[in-house]
């Protein structure tokens, strides 16, 4: 059942990323000027804030997969869009705290990494190079270690004309299928028109 929090843990997610808190929601008087519809819906998962664990409990999806580069990483190589080299890279700002108000693990949520690494099949880096890479990143963003098969690479150059490289759905669907996930059951964040063509055709 649910369970309400208090006003300054409790809060919306607005479109624009904000967050207000629901004490700053009674105090407004003009939070919502302007807007003539307003639908607000919670999922029977939700906490109105945080449980005694200390963690914000919102679980609406079994498995999250994720974009790498653009995503949650980007390179500090000016005119370089991926890393090639440890020190390459760097969390996007504010991935690690959004991801920490996920609960992971066998109580929680599966998390999965779905990535095209063109790098590796034009010779800028090797598919080990590239795992590291991608697993290092995991391991800051997560604050844990990749479960086994949670990542999945395309290692193929562009125009290769592989069957994984999004937007074919291969690496969606391989994560799902490992996770036991449904379509309804997984969200894919990503930052490509690629990414949002790949999550329609895995469903």
């Amino acid at each position: 059942s649910f369970r309400p929090g208090n006003e300054a843990d409790s809060f919306l997610l607005l479109g624009d990323g904000s967050r207000p808190s629901l004490a700053e929601v009674k105090s407004s008087q003009n939070l919502f000027g302007g807007v003539e519809l307003l639908t607000l819906s919670a999922c029977d998962t939700a906490t109105g804030g945080k449980g005694g664990d200390g963690m914000l409990h919102t679980r609406p999806f079994k498995l999250y997969v994720f974009d790498a580069d653009g995503t949650l990483r980007r390179s500090t190589v000016p005119g370089q869009p991926c890393p090639n080299l440890p020190g390459d890279w760097e969390l996007i700002p504010g991935v690690r705290e959004r991801l920490a108000e996920i609960e992971w693990g066998p109580e929680g949520a599966s998390f999965g990494v779905a990535t095209n690494q063109g790098g590796v099949g034009l010779g800028y880096l090797t598919l080990g190079m590239a795992r590291r890479l991608l697993d290092e990143m995991v391991v800051q963003a997560f604050g844990l270690k990749p479960p086994p098969g949670s990542v999945e690479i395309c290692p193929h150059a562009p125009h290769s004309g592989c069957a994984c490289r999004k937007p074919h759905p291969e690496m969606l669907l391989r994560l799902m299928r490992r996770f036991r996930a449904t379509p309804g059951e997984t969200l894919f964040v990503g930052d490509m028109e690629r990414d949002e063509e790949a999550a329609r055709r895995a469903g």
